[in-house]
């Protein structure tokens, strides 16, 4: 019995030990797993100004909205990209109707939002498949 237990205990030390030596040497990230990003990542800036539309019509709101911070961005290899986004949006007090380009509107409320955007750039492809806000 004290020799099972022997053999036990060192296969799970054996195994642990491999583990911790696999994950160390590897730099690669695991395919198919979400990779932390640059928030200035330049794909996932086109990404965001193709869906800021789909974005604004979120909020069903008379005001602008503007995309603020960036807080985290994720990216995952899917038969394309998928980016996993927490970031800031802003409402702000210019109305749409009334809006200029050139205008800086000040900012009246910050919403805490979550973005799912999978882009197939070979096909120029990019949909913003959830979004989600709760004010902050």
């Amino acid at each position: 019995m004290k020799s099972y237990i022997f053999i036990v205990v060192v296969t799970v030390v054996a195994v642990i030990g491999l583990l911790n030596n696999w994950i160390e040497c590897s730099d690669q990230p695991l395919v198919g797993g979400h990779q932390r990003i640059q928030n200035n990542d330049t794909e996932l800036l086109n990404a965001l100004t193709v869906v800021k539309p789909k974005m604004e019509a979120y909020f069903d709101s008379p005001y602008v909205h503007r995309i603020g911070r960036i807080r985290r961005a994720y990216s995952q290899i899917v038969a394309g990209i998928k980016y996993h986004i927490i970031l800031n949006v802003y409402q702000t007090s210019c109305l749409k109707s009334n809006v200029n380009n050139n205008v800086r509107c000040p900012v009246t409320k910050t919403n805490a939002c979550e973005a799912q955007i999978w882009v197939q750039s070979w096909l120029d492809y990019v949909e913003l498949m959830n979004f989600s806000c709760k004010p902050k």
